[in-house]
């Protein structure tokens, strides 16, 4: 993904409402399937962390999200952020 793809992706991220909320119970197998879900359909998902997970280091779930996902990370502001995959399905989800 080269900086124009990036700029562009950050934009339209800041405009969409988180589609994925971590509670106090972190990253479960149920979460990280739901963000599969999301990325297959949407491509782009903001995902938000609630306060009552925030014992959770932002940083640690940013990096287990890319790394069991694939996505890269275009955004992320305190405990807000949004990852990107390249949907391999011609059908996606447009907002």
């Amino acid at each position: 993904m080269n900086k124009a793809e990036k700029y562009r992706l950050r934009k339209r991220a800041a405009l969409i409402p988180p589609v994925i909320r971590i509670g106090k119970e972190g990253l479960k197998e149920g979460v990280m399937a739901e963000m599969e879900r999301q990325l297959d359909s949407l491509e782009l998902v903001k995902v938000r962390i609630l306060k009552s997970a925030r014992h959770i280091e932002a940083g640690d779930v940013i990096n287990k999200v890319i790394s069991e996902t694939g996505a890269e990370l275009v955004y992320r502001a305190g405990f807000t952020f949004a990852v990107y995959r390249r949907a391999e399905k011609k059908h996606l989800k447009r907002r």
